[in-house]
């Protein structure tokens, strides 16, 4: 048996199949009405789970215009559309909707490309039913578990790309050794080079004293992180300018970034001297 796994997890999202508040709604997809039967029973028999029945593609798409549905448990072998087909249309239009593939057919080439073409699952039917319809019910728990922590991710990565985008200190996303690889409007207006310009570059070329340069280098290198540096930069025109930078590791998609920020303080430095002259 062959299940398709995703490298987005999320161990917060809990899906407890057995308890009896909100049923898990599933469409099952299956032309043999005998099978559709034994299946909807077996479900229920080893969770809450509200089990509706299609017998072709074109009735699924039916009630799916009718019903929203957490999970699509399809046969393969039907007639007119396949599953797979019917699983390729939903996944070309954007569909996400976690999707098993569960069959008689036992070819693996079958599964590989049920994988490929987005199958959260593949299941063989064939064999003892209080085994297949145990595992058929941990493949629907697991899919919507998964997808509900695909869509924690991305809608955690969207709040933090709007936060990113609108906030009025500059952002800079570095790879470890320095390399700007995403900046932010503010961070453009601090540094006076544009996002493709800052690109090229290496945020540690912008300190205009070499010591401080060091020292930053120095910081990263043992530490990861540069907190709350007073640094002298230099902007595109040549003007030079103090800031105020920090600098942590952050980890994006199991990849591991340096996050800057750096906001201007040339003013804020000038106006304390003032006092401090009065």
């Amino acid at each position: 048996m062959l299940n398709s796994q995703s490298t987005a997890t999320n161990e917060e999202v809990d899906i407890k199949p057995s308890t009896k508040e909100d049923p898990l709604q599933v469409l099952y997809v299956e032309d043999d009405a005998a099978l559709s039967k034994v299946a909807k029973h077996c479900l229920k028999l080893h969770g809450s789970f509200d089990v509706d029945i299609a017998s072709c593609v074109d009735a699924a798409k039916e009630k799916m215009k009718m019903k929203t549905y957490e999970v699509i448990v399809s046969d393969y072998m039907m007639p007119g559309k396949d599953g797979l087909q019917f699983l390729k249309e939903l996944r070309q239009k954007g569909d996400k909707i976690p999707f098993i593939v569960f069959t008689g057919k036992g070819r693996e080439e079958v599964a590989i490309k049920a994988l490929n073409l987005g199958a959260d699952g593949y299941f063989n039917k064939l064999g003892d039913p209080e085994t297949v319809y145990g595992e058929l019910a941990h493949g629907i728990c697991q899919a919507l578990k998964i997808a509900k922590g695909e869509e924690a991710l991305r809608e955690s990565e969207e709040r933090y790309r709007l936060l990113f985008e609108q906030s009025h200190i500059g952002i800079g996303i570095l790879s470890l050794d320095g390399v700007v690889v995403d900046a932010n409007r503010a961070m453009q207006t601090v540094t006076g080079y544009c996002k493709v310009e800052l690109e090229k570059i290496n945020l540690t070329e912008l300190c205009a004293n070499p010591k401080q340069r060091k020292e930053l280098i120095e910081d990263l290198r043992r530490h990861g992180t540069a907190i709350d540096l007073i640094v002298r930069l230099k902007h595109k025109d040549g003007t030079l300018y103090d800031a105020s930078m920090t600098v942590t590791r952050i980890r994006i998609r199991d990849e591991d970034f340096l996050q800057t920020t750096l906001q201007d303080i040339t003013e804020h430095k000038r106006a304390g001297e003032n006092l401090r002259k009065c």
